[in-house]
């Protein structure tokens, strides 16, 4: 029996497929693209303008259970986040595509961002701190206390609303 190039893509396609299937399988990197991205579910109709047609979803790392707080470093070409039960903040590689681990362990670290000089800042859940990181990877601890009092994650972000709140408000009343 003849194959035609078409069938013969289409079964190799179909093949592919069938070995992959199984947990994951919609996250396989050798499957071919698909757009719109079956994956991307708009749930509340006011946000499917938003939705791009010919966006896909690319998985760079597996074995996480819990992701968060992911944070950019446009200078260095690379990806951190947090793995919050895992206990590490985990990094891939723009160039080389290599996910390794940036922390372990990162004290429950459930955020992540940068400040105005380009140092991760990280919010511990463990230690109840926020933490400074250099780029040589000296670690220093901004807060640990509010009022002479250990933060507490639910007193600390009760706080942070309420200051939020506050500061929304009084640039509400200025415009």
């Amino acid at each position: 029996m003849m194959l035609g190039r078409r069938a013969f893509m289409m079964t190799g396609a179909a093949a592919a497929v069938d070995v992959g299937a199984g947990d994951g399988a919609a996250w396989a990197a050798e499957l071919p693209i698909r757009y719109p991205e079956p994956n991307i579910k708009v749930l509340d109709p006011r946000f499917q303008k938003y939705m791009l047609g010919n966006a896909a979803i690319e998985r760079i790392a597996g074995g996480c259970r819990f992701t968060e707080g992911p944070v950019w470093f446009g200078d260095g070409r690379y990806l951190l986040w947090s793995d919050i039960p895992n206990d590490r903040i985990l990094k891939w590689e723009e160039e080389t595509g290599a996910v390794s681990v940036f922390r372990r362990p990162s004290h429950y670290a459930n955020g992540n961002t940068r400040d105005r000089q380009g140092r991760l800042l990280t919010c511990e859940m463990d230690a109840q701190r926020l933490t400074r990181t250099a780029y040589d990877g000296t670690i220093t601890v901004l807060a640990d206390r509010f009022s002479c009092e250990q933060i507490q994650p639910a007193v600390a972000q009760e706080r942070l609303r309420h200051w939020l709140d506050h500061h929304f408000h009084t640039v509400q009343q200025r415009e």
